[in-house]
């Protein structure tokens, strides 16, 4: 679970937080690792899971809500690839980051069984 909390910039000195809302996975699972990264654009807010079994064995997924209502709108897995590297164990989602409507995701495990 990620916890949205917000201050005003101009008040950054008072210890003053008020909670938006608490974003949780849809299939979430226990060591998942979700919040391990997060960013956010407008009203869109992202959160990396590198460790949930998306397209296979802790090969993480990225998960877009949005950021007034706390609603899931989209749960992103790494694609399979057609050669013989297989996702597992990827951590796709240990870094994110977005940018409009761009999202950039790091798995950096990608091809690491295959000695790249």
């Amino acid at each position: 679970m990620v916890t949205v909390l917000s201050v005003p910039l101009a008040m950054a000195d008072v210890p003053l937080l008020t909670e938006q809302s608490k974003l949780v996975a849809e299939d979430g699972q226990a060591f998942d690792r979700f919040g391990r990264s997060v960013d956010m654009s407008g009203s869109n807010i992202i959160v990396g899971a590198p460790f949930d079994d998306g397209a296979a064995t802790n090969s993480g997924s990225v998960y877009v809500f949005d950021i007034n209502s706390g609603q899931q709108l989209r749960r992103l897995i790494q694609a399979p690839s057609l050669g013989d590297d297989s996702p597992f164990d990827d951590g796709f989602g240990e870094d994110v980051a977005i940018s409009g409507d761009l999202v950039f995701v790091g798995a950096p495990n990608n091809g690491y069984h295959l000695g790249r």
